[in-house]
């Protein structure tokens, strides 16, 4: 990706690999000097990866030390229906409502990521296909990388 995202994660976060959501701003977040660099690129709803940590330090009012990294969005699995997924394409991704927790499929079905209902995504990879044990409709399992971050 060509833009460069970087964000403060706490110590025991900020290493190569570590994968979260981001979930937004605190209100203590506001008058921060860094809350530009914390905060500026990253969307909510999206998962981001660790690609580089930094010498950066700081004190950070809710994660204690933090280190700064740089970090990149981050491919998702979820379920979409058979006809709506082909490789490459662009699509709005909305979960599935599902009450069955215990299903195998749920956490393709209702991926935690789905936060913004209705994001904008690229198809990158096409996987598996399988039947909704509860509806009977045919899905399959796609990984999913934010379109406009």
């Amino acid at each position: 990706m060509a833009n460069k995202y970087f964000t403060f994660l706490a110590v025991n976060q900020a290493r190569l690999g570590y994968v979260f959501i981001y979930e937004g701003m605190a209100e203590e977040c506001i008058q921060c000097p860094y809350l530009k660099v914390c905060h500026g690129k990253l969307k909510k709803g999206v998962a981001y990866k660790v690609v580089e940590v930094k010498d950066g330090r700081v004190e950070c009012p809710l994660l204690g030390e933090a280190l700064l990294v740089r970090v990149e969005p981050v491919e998702v699995k979820a379920a979409l229906e058979v006809k709506h997924a082909i490789e490459g394409a662009i699509v709005s991704f909305t979960p599935r409502e599902c009450s069955q927790l215990e299903c195998q499929y749920f956490n393709l079905c209702v991926p935690t990521f789905s936060r913004n209902d209705g994001g904008t995504y690229k198809i990158v990879r096409v996987g598996e296909v399988f039947t909704c044990p509860l509806s009977g409709v045919r899905l399959v399992q796609v990984w999913l990388l934010p379109r406009e971050v």
